[in-house]
Parts: C-alpha cells; structure tokens; sequence
C-alpha cells in the first residue's frame, strides 16, 4: 500500500495527461465548424433549384451533429482507456507490495531463526567456559585446602576432600540438567518449526532427541506431549518415507516407561501410513 500511495499521483498525472492529449488530437466541434462550413455547400449541393435555405441549414446542422457525436465518442474511448490503465497498474503495484511484504516476513523470520540458534550456541559456549573455569577455580581450592589441613589432620583432610568432591558433584549434575533442560526446548522448537517448513524428517529426528532428552530428565508428560504431536502431524501427512518410519519404528520399541497403550496406537499409525 505505501508503493501504491507513493506512485499514485505519478499514475493520476499520466491519466490527465493522457485526456488532454486525446482533447487536443480529436477535433471538437468549434474547431470543425468552419471546414464544415465550406464543405457542405458542395456536399449539400442543391440538385434543383426547388429546395428551400430550410433544408440547407437542417443538412448543415446534422453534419454538425455527427461531428459532435463522433468527438465525444473519441473522448469517452480515451477516458476508458485511461481508466483502464490506472485499475491495471493499481493491481500490479498493489500485487507487488504485497509481494515485498511477503519477502520480507520471510527474511525476517529466517533472521530470527539463525539468531535464537547464534544465542543458543552463545550461551551453551559460555557456560561451558565459565564451568570449565568454575572447576580449574575448585580444583586448586582443593589443593590449597588440602596442603593447609594436611598440616592439621589426615582424617580432617579426608574429610574436606569428600565434601569438596561432592559440592563438585552435586554442581555439575545441576548444570549437566540445565544444559539438557535448554536442548530439551530447543529441539522442541526446532522441531515445530521444521514440521511448519514441511521438513518432516528433521523434525522426526528433532522429536526423538527431545523424547530421549525428557526420558533422562524424568519428565514423563514432556514424552506423551511429544509422541501425541507426533500421532498428529503423520496423521496429516499424505505419506512418510520408508527410512523415517523404520527409524521411529526402532526408536519406540527400545523406548521403556511409557503408556503401552499410547506406543500401539502410534506404532499402528506408522504401519497404516503410506509410504513414500
């Protein structure tokens, strides 16, 4: 609409341009009057000396008339035209902004999709870093700890060392969970967006590493939401490639701790789908 309203003047300028062109070509009715004039007597010629200066005149004035008719005619065919032209070159702008819009949206959303996986991987890069680091810092803290309590005593140390250990333990299985917790709702997301794209077996893939994910994070609920999404989206399909629908097939009878009567309905949904 802002490329419409941008040429629109350009497009009412050409329209009067064009009608005043066809005013000037067409020759109007004054214009004409004098030619006609000194035509008629000729082609009204009096073919015997009965016919009255009535009957002129009436010739005369209906040669007017014609005239007359046939400059309007020219006028309306040049406005028609025009017209035409204007409606014409109003779809083809409106149709390309619409285009450009389109386009837009589209490069708009592939930006933000290489964004939020440039943060993702930002994010999962620093916290290794900053974990990797976290553990050299509690490391040569150990050390230290040790050398100074080794003076004191050895079951002090033992002790200290235990505790250490533990800390460190219990800190790297809380950060190795918020690391599969963040791929968990990636591959979530990944995988919604790829069954949008129509790219049906990276989004499979995308699903099983979210269930396998979820299994380990014991999040049974994420695993049914996932395995109904997928029921879904190959009840939508027209067909699923044989290599997709052997690999889900696989996946599902390794996969333990799940509603059985939940498996039989997805794995009877794969047997029934085409294949492709």
């Amino acid at each position: 609409m802002y490329v419409l309203a941008r040429y629109l003047p350009l497009i009412m300028i050409g329209l009067i341009g064009s009608i005043a062109a066809a005013q000037t070509t067409a020759t109007s009715p004054t214009q004409a009057a004098p030619g006609v004039t000194a035509v008629q007597p000729s082609a009204v010629a009096l073919p015997h000396s009965g016919q009255t200066a009535s009957e002129t005149e009436n010739a005369v004035l209906r040669a007017r008339l014609e005239e007359e008719r046939t400059y309007n005619s020219a006028i309306l065919q040049t406005v028609y035209w025009s017209l035409g032209v204007l409606v014409t070159l109003s779809i083809a702008l409106i149709g390309f902004g619409w285009f450009a819009n389109f386009r837009v949206y589209e490069r708009d959303k592939e930006a933000l999709t290489k964004a939020l996986d440039g943060h993702l991987t930002t994010g999962l890069s620093n916290a290794k870093e900053m974990i990797r680091h976290g553990i050299e810092d509690l490391r040569q803290h150990v050390v230290r700890e040790t050398e100074r309590m080794h003076v004191e005593s050895a079951s002090t140390i033992d002790s200290a060392i235990t505790a250490r250990l533990a800390d460190i333990e219990a800190k790297l299985e809380r950060t190795e969970r918020a690391f599969k917790d963040t791929r968990l709702e990636h591959e979530l997301l990944r995988a919604n967006y790829l069954f949008g794209q129509a790219q049906h077996g990276n989004a499979f893939n995308a699903c099983l590493s979210a269930i396998s994910l979820a299994h380990d994070l014991g999040k049974p609920h994420v695993v049914h939401s996932v395995l109904d999404e997928l029921e879904k989206q190959i009840n939508k399909m027209n067909g699923v490639f044989g290599s997709d629908i052997q690999n889900l097939t696989t996946f599902l009878e390794h996969l333990d701790g799940v509603n059985p009567i939940q498996l039989a309905r997805l794995t009877e949904t794969l047997r029934k789908v085409r294949r492709l």
